[in-house]
């Protein structure tokens, strides 16, 4: 895939990171409104799988649609065989972790859960702007600042955690049709 002459400029990042936020807010708020302290502790396995797949389908995507234009600057060309499983079971994990720490933590579990989750973006984006001199090597990211793109990431990971908890919910909701349907 080829992309225009575009540039992600910091700008554009600092106005979709607004909007990002407005959106997490909303939809952070309807969660945790929605999801009570006793329903998101009976999630424990199915945020831990949905996290798995969620993430094992957006770095399937993300390296197979963006490895022209993004991610072979980045990385050696074997890794996009190895990045979406491997981040799956990273983030599967990392799931399970956030989920142990939500549940700990005074106030509403789903919301320390995605504003934790938000925080867990931190490190890796740190890493490809820092260690991997993305914002250098990439040239649509190269107008880019290192400040909007982490803080955007914050509020784009507090999305992406909000989604996993829906999976989650749609997937122990099968689980437990499956286990009426099985016994009888």
């Amino acid at each position: 895939m080829t992309l225009p002459d575009i540039e992600a400029t910091s700008q554009l990042y600092w106005a979709s990171t607004l909007v990002t936020a407005v959106i997490d807010l909303g939809f952070i708020s309807l969660l945790g409104w929605r999801i009570q302290p006793q329903r998101f502790r009976q999630l424990k396995w199915a945020l831990t799988a949905a996290a798995l797949i969620f993430w094992t389908v957006l770095w399937t995507t993300m390296v197979w649609q963006c490895w022209g234009w993004c991610y072979r600057y980045v990385f050696p060309w074997w890794a996009r065989w190895l990045i979406p499983p491997c981040y799956g079971l990273i983030y599967g994990a990392g799931g399970l972790g956030l989920w142990w720490l939500a549940v700990r933590l005074p106030g509403k579990p789903v919301v320390s859960f995605c504003l934790l989750g938000g925080l867990i973006s931190v490190p890796g984006h740190l890493w490809a702007i820092y260690g991997a001199a993305m914002l250098e090597k990439v040239p649509l990211l190269q107008g880019l600042s290192p400040a909007p793109a982490l803080v955007f990431g914050v509020f784009e990971f507090i999305f992406y955690w909000g989604v996993i908890i829906v999976i989650a919910m749609v997937l122990e909701g099968l689980w437990r049709l499956y286990l009426q349907w099985s016994t009888g």
